[in-house]
């Protein structure tokens, strides 16, 4: 098991009541093909995923928002490609079907706009990840 499969998470706050992104304690089964660790920070509508060397540096991440919705939209930024932005296909428009969720359409993002509404969302986060992202969006 390898990415999200590989999480057991385990809610730290108690409920999915927050409007402000918390870390969920994970445990890795198995590490993933280029990250040595994974956090995870999520509220109810949004969650953030961040992944790190064995050096403990960033070497990814991705923001998902509209969680709660149907429609969901997923930043995505990796060290070689940079920030990819896109909406989210959760494979379920048949009841009759169980299908993965896919990137389906890439948006136009405006590094702005997304601060504008993480940095708030991640008050509560450890400040060397918010940093971290709004410095590379920004950069």
């Amino acid at each position: 098991m390898t990415g999200f499969l590989g999480l057991l998470l385990t809610e730290q706050s108690g409920l999915y009541s927050s409007v402000v992104l918390r870390e969920k304690i994970t445990s890795l089964t198995e590490a993933s093909d280029d990250s040595s660790y994974t956090r995870l920070f999520s509220d109810r509508d949004n969650m953030l995923s961040v992944y790190y060397a064995e050096d403990k540096t960033i070497i990814r991440f991705s923001f998902v928002d509209g969680m709660a919705t149907d429609v969901k939209r997923c930043l995505a930024w990796t060290i070689e490609h940079g920030a990819r932005y896109y909406t989210i296909d959760s494979g379920e428009s048949s009841p009759l079907a169980n299908r993965t969720p896919v990137a389906k359409e890439t948006l136009k993002f405006s590094p702005e706009s997304f601060l504008e509404k993480f940095i708030p969302l991640a008050e509560d986060i450890d400040p060397t990840v918010r940093e971290f992202i709004a410095k590379t969006l920004t950069s």
